[in-house]
């Protein structure tokens, strides 16, 4: 009776393995290990090569960056370094010529979290010649200055930048000593659609990309949207995407509570980039299409994250994700303040920063599995200088391929 059980157990498509037992003479019990069922390959795969058309004219048609656009970059990287190096002279640090200070004594002023920070700021400030180093001392020919920078103005376009920077500025030292929150000062008094702007206008030419590429997909699909935070991306995907089912991720509570209210049209749930997703209740094959805005450079190990990632895609599914590929000095107080930004451990693949450049994109995103092909998408967007369109195509590299998993990359700073 025992094996007939176990045989008819094994028959069933879901089962690979079954056993049978009798623990005593009124019990009778069965264990079986599950088979994973087929998954269905995604019903976009034969519109990816037109998707990546549309793509690539979008961005062709895009104008090139204006010199305005790179001036006040410039500007904000300047002030931002004018805020080091104040926040530095305001905890009694570099307040005379000549003045030095061992590294491990500069570490012991900010938290832990902070300690990557920290070594960034003070190359900036090298860079600027405000500082030098000596092995592991640092010294500063002159002494820095507590003043705030000058105002700046870069007109109604930009003064959301400069006041977050100042914001910044001014509590820098609080935060760098765990006394104050980047991301409440980011999202202070709630503003969150406010907060949300900044990123959208951030990324506003890599968005109209993406919309592009969504328009040309079937309508139907199942998507899920990674690190959406406060739904810059979503504001785009969302209605471009026009799919059967859209989950919005993120790890924090505040920003599902205000997609929940924002896009009704979407589910929402906690997703830890950094855990299995099968231990948050996704199973693998359950999407068509993978969406991250600005989202993955903050996972912890970024081969196991996008290896995770793959693990949900249905066959033929897409990965679409925008990261910048560049650390601008302004990033230092605009991005690199925020929790996770420098709680990278794979420091084999990430040193000095969690941004990757395009080629170790092309290689990480290889490695977890993703064909690549020719395509738009990973360039620098804001480069005064549109290549031509020969250029385009021997240097831009997509994450989507024809056959299995793809992905597609857009740099957006």
């Amino acid at each position: 009776e025992l094996g007939e059980i176990e045989a008819t157990l094994a028959q069933h498509p879901g089962v690979a393995a079954a056993v049978a037992g009798t623990p005593d003479r009124r019990r009778l019990l069965a264990w079986y290990v599950p088979r994973p069922l087929p998954v269905p390959p995604s019903p976009a795969a034969p519109a990816w090569d037109a998707a990546v058309t549309a793509a690539r004219a979008a961005h062709l048609a895009q104008p090139p960056s204006a010199p305005e656009l790179l001036a006040a970059t410039d500007a904000l990287g300047a002030r931002a370094v004018t805020w080091i190096a104040a926040g530095l002279a305001r905890l009694g640090l570099f307040t005379a010529d000549g003045q030095a200070h061992d590294l491990d004594a500069l570490h012991s002023l900010v938290t832990p979290a902070y300690h990557r920070w920290l070594r960034r700021g003070l190359d900036l400030l090298q860079g600027s010649g405000l500082l030098r180093q000596a092995g592991t001392t640092w010294i500063a020919p002159r002494a820095l200055s507590p003043a705030a920078p000058p105002p700046l103005d870069l007109g109604p376009a930009g003064a959301h930048l400069v006041d977050l920077l100042d914001r910044y500025g001014q509590q820098l030292m609080p935060i760098l000593r765990g006394e104050a929150s980047a991301l409440e000062l980011f999202y202070a008094g709630g503003q969150v659609d406010a907060a949300t702007d900044f990123y959208a206008d951030a990324f506003t030419d890599a968005l109209a990309v993406l919309a592009a590429f969504l328009d040309v997909l079937p309508s139907g699909l199942r998507a899920l949207e990674v690190g959406g935070g406060g739904g810059g991306t979503t504001r785009v995907a969302l209605p471009h995407a026009r799919a059967s089912s859209y989950l919005f991720t993120d790890v924090s509570r505040l920003f599902l509570e205000h997609a929940a209210r924002a896009f009704p049209g979407a589910r929402t749930a906690v997703l830890d980039l950094d855990r299995p997703p099968a231990d948050q209740d996704l199973r693998p094959g359950q999407f068509d299409l993978l969406i991250a805005g600005g989202a993955l450079h903050v996972a912890r190990e970024l081969r196991a994250t996008l290896a995770h990632l793959a693990g949900l895609l249905a066959p033929g599914g897409a990965l679409v994700l925008i990261e910048a590929t560049r650390f601008w000095p302004m990033m230092q107080l605009l991005t690199a303040l925020q929790p996770g930004f420098d709680g990278f451990t794979d420091t084999d693949l990430r040193r000095d920063h969690c941004l990757l450049d395009l080629p170790d994109w092309t290689a990480v995103l290889a490695s977890a599995g993703f064909e690549t092909d020719v395509g738009p998408g990973v360039y620098d967007i804001h480069s005064p200088r549109v290549p031509p369109v020969a250029e385009i195509e021997r240097a831009i590299v997509s994450m989507l391929g024809k056959l299995g998993k793809k992905a597609t990359e857009y740099d957006g700073v």
